[in-house]
């Protein structure tokens, strides 16, 4: 009888050990999927509204120490380290100049359990007083990674659309060809 309360309890521990197994060895599981596609918009959400913000204080903490944190905007590296990158934004807001960043549904990709990549199409328009406003549109890419629980970027790059990517109106189709008439020959005498 031992015997096979023995084997029961192997039976239905056996999944639970393999699962734990599963999730201790790096795979990604529904469930941490599920919770990337969750987590990372909210991230990404918050991001654009403390930036918006001007909030220091709230975007120092969403960039990774990490080595290999870059920021990218028109193919140049503006920002190496996360203080750089927080410290720009909050040169913006008390420079006199308001980020207004829109991002066109953002894409996300769970890349690990604790990595997802994201991109959109993005419109930034920069108001200098009253007067000046400038407006940017391009791709946003990223790499968002989470760390003592919390996301953070470590990479991203912001990129204007050259002139000859843009979209412009389909052109007219073109009348079908037809081939000329072929030619009689002629016998030669």
């Amino acid at each position: 009888m031992k015997n096979l309360a023995y084997s029961f309890r192997a039976a239905i521990a056996a999944p639970i050990l393999l699962a734990a197994a599963a999730c201790s060895n790096g795979e990604m599981t529904a469930h941490d999927q599920t919770v990337i596609y969750q987590e990372a918009p909210e991230f990404l959400e918050a991001w654009v509204a403390a930036r918006a913000a001007g909030d220091g204080a709230v975007l120092r903490p969403m960039y990774t120490d990490q080595t290999g944190f870059v920021w990218v905007q028109d193919g140049r590296v503006f920002y190496d380290s996360a203080d750089d990158a927080a410290a720009s934004l909050d040169f913006a807001s008390t420079g006199g100049y308001t980020p207004d960043l829109k991002l066109t549904e953002p894409k996300f990709k769970a890349l690990s359990k604790n990595a997802a990549s994201v991109w959109s199409e993005y419109t930034e328009t920069l108001t200098i007083g009253a007067d000046t406003v400038i407006e940017t549109k391009g791709i946003f890419t990223g790499v968002l990674i989470k760390e003592d629980g919390q996301w953070k970027f470590m990479q991203a790059q912001f990129g204007a659309l050259p002139s000859d990517l843009a979209v412009e109106a389909p052109a007219e189709p073109v009348a079908e060809a037809t081939a000329p008439p072929a030619e009689e020959s002629v016998p030669v005498p």
